[in-house]
């Protein structure tokens, strides 16, 4: 009897790993993302590269608050799905990776598309999760200090997790939105 329960719990055990992996495969690689340009009418560019989440698109709305930002401060900036980046990445003057963090590490094609930044590049690092992204976070800076490249800035954002304690009775989407605007601030700061 006791080999029939372990035997049990074995087939669950795999069933859940399968189920797993699936997901993980699916949310790695089924985000969809046309590449959008917003122009400042200015030869200054940057580039926002993400893993679009199939499920909820806060990477997607953080982007396009960042993209905004960099409007105002004069850049003309493209925004494009990670796994296209690695073929088009053009020369820009700044390059924002952001990942998502599946698995407690940041998503694979952010991660590759990192390693495709030109030498000299100035790069800023953003990391979003529902709440627990410190590991993926420290990936994802690494593999940017490995390039020859410059960080300029990086942040963590999240989905569940407060993103400012100071104000919870606003949508935590709108606060990440505010904070990844604040982010682009502070960073072209420190290259001024």
């Amino acid at each position: 009897m006791p080999q029939n329960k372990l035997l049990k719990s074995l087939q669950i055990l795999v069933a859940v790993l399968i189920f797993w992996a699936l997901l993980t495969a699916w949310v790695q690689f089924t985000g969809q993302f046309k590449t959008i340009v917003i122009d400042s009418q200015s030869n200054k560019t940057a580039c926002i590269f993400f893993n679009p989440d199939p499920i909820y698109n806060l990477d997607e709305q953080v982007c396009l608050a960042m993209a905004d930002e960099l409007k105002h401060h004069g850049f003309t900036t493209t925004i494009m799905n990670s796994s296209t980046f690695s073929e088009q990445s053009n020369n820009f003057d700044m390059y924002v990776a952001c990942a998502n963090t599946y698995n407690f590490a940041p998503d694979w094609s952010t991660t590759f598309a990192v390693k495709h930044i030109p030498p000299g590049s100035r790069v800023i690092a953003l990391t979003l999760g529902s709440g627990s992204t410190s590991r993926a976070h420290g990936i994802l800076t690494h593999a940017v200090i490995k390039t020859p490249c410059s960080m300029v800035g990086d942040g963590e954002l999240w989905l569940m997790r407060p993103n400012d304690e100071e104000r919870l009775e606003e949508s935590n989407s709108s606060v990440a939105g505010d904070n990844a605007r604040r982010l682009i601030r502070k960073s072209l700061l420190s290259i001024d």
